[in-house]
């Protein structure tokens, strides 16, 4: 096994905030620059109604508290570990596989939180 925090070098420690872009009039693309005015280091759709917006630690309030100033409700915001670099997993055995891997992990009650640079594909 390896040490604590070994593969920490993998990840960064970011501010997220997720947005669902249907409890908002907004279009995508104001909905993008209107979290960029408050102060987002980083956006990313995860899917077509979802927007994860990344900012510096620090900043994780005020940029939520800009959003709400604005009426966009986050749906979360927490501080949490971003990969650097993505591996797409594509193989349907390996998927199979790291998915057991990550519920065994999740069940093991020593086990508080779970980050994965691996991204799933369709």
């Amino acid at each position: 096994m390896a040490e604590a925090g070994s593969v920490s070098w993998l990840f960064e420690h970011k501010g997220a905030i997720v947005i669902n872009s249907n409890s908002t009039d907004l279009d995508r693309e104001n909905l993008e620059l209107l979290a960029i005015d408050c102060g987002a280091q980083d956006l990313k759709w995860q899917t077509q109604e979802l927007l994860e917006i990344y900012t510096k630690i620090e900043d994780l309030e005020k940029v939520k508290r800009g959003l709400e100033a604005k009426n966009i409700i986050p749906e979360s915001a927490s501080l949490d570990w971003i990969p650097k670099n993505e591996i797409k997993i594509e193989d349907s055995k390996t998927k199979e596989s790291l998915e057991k891997l990550l519920e065994a992990l999740d069940e093991y009650q020593d086990v508080q939180e779970i980050y994965s640079n691996s991204k799933m594909s369709n």
